[in-house]
Parts: C-alpha cells; structure tokens; sequence
C-alpha cells in the first residue's frame, strides 16, 4: 500500500521551521553539545509553538528542512555568481531579480515560494558558514609558483563557472547547522563558557540593582514617612487650633449672654419698681430716667421679644 503523502507545507510554515531551527542552533549555552534526536524534537517543539500546528512529525520537519536548504542553497549560488559579476550600475535588487531567474532557468522552479525563509536565513551566521559536510571551510591558500615562473592569465570572475558557487545537496548533523554554501566571514556569536560568564555577570548585576533599588526604596519610605508625620503634626496642630479657638468663641457667647440676661433682669427690676413710694426727689428722678431709658432702648431694639415679655402697667 503506497503511503499517503501529508499536507503540504505553507510558506508561513516552511519560515516558522526555519526560525525554530535557527532558535535551536543558536542557542548558546546548549550549542553543539545536543544529540541528533534530541536536537530535532526541540526544533519540533518551538515550531509547533510558532504555529500550533501539531500534526507534522520529527521526521517531516526535518525532511522539510532539508528541502528548504536545498533551495536556498541553490539560490545562494546563483546570487553569488551574479553579485561575482560586479556589473555596473546593478542595484541589489536587480542582482536579486536575475538570481531568481538563473534558479528557474537552472531548476525549472522559481524560487518566489522560498522568498521569506531567504530572508531570514540570509544573514544567520550558524547557517552561512558551514560546508556541506558539517565542516567550516578553510580558505585555500594560493598555489606555490616557482620562481621565475608565472602564469599566463588570471581568471576572471565571469570564467568562472557558476557551479563554482553552488552547494551540494547533503544531509548534515545537528551539530553541522546545516548544509550550505560559504559566506564572507561573520562574528560568531560567543561559546557556551562566554554565555555562561555572561549569564553569570549578569545575574550579579542583577542582584547589585536590586539591592540598590531595595536602598532607595527604603530612603524614599524614610522620606515620606517623615514628611507624613510632619504633616500629621501640623494638622493636629491646627486642629488644636481650631479647637481652641472655637472653646474660646463659646466662652465669649456665654459670657455676652450671661451679661444680657443679667442687664435683662436688671431692666425688668426698675420697670417693675413703684416710684411713688421713694421720697428722694433725686433718687425718684434717676429712676424715671433710666425707665425712660430702657423704653427708648426696648423701642429700637429689631428683636420682638421684648415686646413680648413687657409686663402690664
């Protein structure tokens, strides 16, 4: 029984596969020290995080990524024949766009499917600089001419043959990164010994900036706990303030009223006396006089109580 072929690959998919790739390789501090089936089952697991997609298999992954390399490989050396040419007034995208021709004239393909994973493999350094048989390319050195001899002509960048550029198709380890072609040299990123000290730098960094943040938290709660108090203070004293001031208007009301009632009562006492039984003429006038008064005053005052409490003569 022939063996039913899975779904085909998406290009969003075929570019998640080479993000998890590149997320596993370039891990620092695991590196190259991974075996095969445990390298694959990691790439398995960040590309079904990028893509939730949880029906391809290890092997699938891997034969897809296999596929994508050989593609971009092939693309690689066409674009690095053209960009060999040197070609006057060629823009980098126009070195693009005849690379993509030479692919279709080469494979029958075109290459526009391909066109995210090159964007992302393009500049990976853990992709670029490995041969295809897992191992770094050292540069040749230069023939050995005898003295007194000398070549006839130097070769061209266009007599050179483009196949010259292109990567063989091979299957690689997970410590090789992958298959493909050589690039200009780039700065690898650092060991895992360099992640390590790094990591570890950075963790006492980390724990130098807590402890100084720690201080300047506890002087920022110092300070505005000070300032609390300060202001607690203040408000108690102008409460204080406040009360005192308002025991002292009540004192006042109550003596102004004390005195009213007793002038009231004072008032009603002479009202109330009988004139004609005092036989001082000078003592009779005063009296006549002050009822004349406290009239005059009960008559202007705005309050109608007074009317009200006036006794009958």
């Amino acid at each position: 029984m022939a063996s039913s072929r899975g779904k085909s690959f998406t290009p969003e998919q075929d570019e998640a596969i080479c993000r998890a790739y590149l997320c596993i390789t370039e891990d620092p501090i695991i590196g190259n020290s991974q075996p095969r089936s445990q390298f694959w089952q990691r790439v398995l697991q960040q590309y079904q995080e990028k893509t939730n997609d949880v029906q391809r298999t290890e092997a699938s992954i891997k034969a897809r990524w296999q596929n994508i390399q050989k593609c971009c490989n092939k693309f690689r050396g066409c674009l690095r024949s053209i960009e060999a040419l040197n070609q006057s007034g060629m823009t980098h995208q126009n070195e693009y766009d005849m690379a993509k021709q030479t692919y279709y004239e080469d494979t029958g393909k075109y290459f526009s499917g391909m066109d995210g994973c090159w964007a992302i493999l393009e500049h990976a350094i853990k992709w670029q600089d490995i041969t295809p048989s897992g191992r770094k390319v050292k540069t040749p050195e230069p023939p050995q001419i005898p003295e007194g001899m000398s070549f006839p002509f130097s070769p061209e960048a266009s007599q050179i043959p483009s196949t010259y550029y292109e990567s063989l198709d091979a299957e690689t380890t997970p410590s090789s990164g992958g298959t493909g072609s050589v690039s200009s040299p780039r700065k690898r990123p650092g060991g895992k010994k360099l992640a390590k000290e790094k990591k570890a730098k950075s963790k006492v960094q980390e724990v130098e900036n807590a402890r100084h943040i720690n201080l300047l938290e506890t002087l920022n709660k110092t300070v505005s706990d000070n300032q609390s108090r300060r202001i607690q203070l203040e408000e108690r004293r102008v409460a204080s303030l406040e009360r005192q001031t308002i025991c002292e208007e009540r004192e006042t009301a109550r003596k102004e009223k004390e005195t009213e009632r007793k002038d009231r009562e004072m008032e009603e006492r002479i009202m109330q006396m009988d004139l004609s039984v005092i036989q001082d003429p000078q003592m009779k006038a005063y009296y006549e006089h002050r009822k004349a008064a406290i009239l005059a005053k009960w008559a202007n005052s705005t309050s109608t109580t007074y009317y009200t409490d006036l006794p009958d003569y």
